[in-house]
């Protein structure tokens, strides 16, 4: 079974961290990001940003539509710019959900920032009593 199970690998301490600290792109200062729950007015910036990497053809392309329909199941990263990254933990039975577009500007990847929000989103996987998680 493919199935990736690591509910139990969840620290206390990533289960209670909200906001994460990491360098900016120019590698000056600090940036705050903050790791949250999409929410009906990130949809156009989630599309641009998943979008971007589908005609990369790194992703699947997801239309406006799709993206209310399924806002509830994103998370979002952003600084005081805007959004920077995005990720959805999509259900698909009861023992199984699976993360889908899973995005993050070139400019602040390599920093963690995609971990934290599939961590993010395993974590209310978890609340919601599902068992596995695959991508």
């Amino acid at each position: 079974m493919s199935i990736f199970r690591i509910f139990d690998d969840v620290t206390d301490r990533e289960r209670s961290r909200r906001s994460e600290q990491t360098r900016n792109s120019s590698g000056k200062g600090l940036t705050i990001l903050r790791i949250r729950k999409a929410l009906i007015g990130d949809v156009k910036e989630i599309q641009k940003l998943v979008n971007d990497f589908a005609r990369k053809e790194q992703m699947i392309p997801r239309s406006v539509n799709e993206l209310y329909e399924n806002v509830r199941d994103f998370v979002v990263a952003e600084d005081k710019h805007g959004i920077v990254g995005a990720c959805a933990l999509h259900v698909l039975w009861d023992d199984l959900a699976e993360v889908r577009s899973l995005a993050v500007r070139k400019e602040f990847q390599g920093k963690g920032i995609g971990r934290k929000m599939v961590s993010s989103c395993i974590r209310d996987a978890g609340r919601s009593a599902s068992k596995g998680c695959l991508s």
